[in-house]
């Protein structure tokens, strides 16, 4: 059975291309989320999340398919019991890539979860990174940024917390956590 490690941190902060340069040093399975929202430019169903539409994700609420979920900028989020399951099966070291909120929620349902923070360099550095995803009216990004400072005042609540100054370096930290 593997070990799960939630990495969290606020939206933009790059948790996603940690990722990519942790997977390009070590063996990891990838939880992949389920979401409401449109897809991005270059995201693809079944790698980078699970789209569905709000009837289907409310059925499986009521299924009680999820180990967390929640509703974030009128979207919802959320990640099934049956992925985390099968990956833990799979691989020695599963990732889950979470809000905040999520991240807690899955704590509590997989206890022994390593739990891992990213942050930017400066609050200035992430609201340039919101702004430079070019994808969301100034309401979607300010409402982001808020939600960001909520979460950067909860980082003590993780078992390690990472500066993502340099997506590589970060990586880094991140395998030696894992390889501890």
């Amino acid at each position: 059975m593997g070990q799960l490690y939630i990495v969290s941190g606020p939206s933009a902060v790059g948790k996603d291309t940690v990722f990519q340069h942790l997977r390009e040093r070590m063996t990891v399975g990838k939880v992949v989320t389920v979401t409401t929202r449109d897809p991005r430019p270059g995201e693809v169903h079944g790698v980078h999340y699970y789209f569905t539409d709000i009837e289907t994700f409310r059925a499986r609420i009521a299924e009680g398919a999820f180990a967390e979920y929640n509703c974030y900028t009128g979207k919802y989020y959320g990640t099934l019991k049956e992925e985390i399951n099968r990956l833990l099966g799979e691989y020695a070291h599963v990732i889950a890539v979470l809000d905040v909120n999520g991240a807690t929620n899955i704590k509590a349902c997989y206890p022994d979860a390593v739990t891992v923070f990213i942050e930017p360099p400066t609050v200035e550095d992430l609201k340039r990174r919101i702004v430079a995803r070019g994808a969301e009216t100034q309401e979607q990004i300010d409402k982001r940024l808020t939600v960001a400072l909520e979460e950067l005042a909860r980082k003590g609540e993780f078992d390690h917390c990472l500066v993502n100054d340099v997506a590589e370096n970060c990586a880094d930290k991140l395998a030696a956590i894992l390889t501890r």
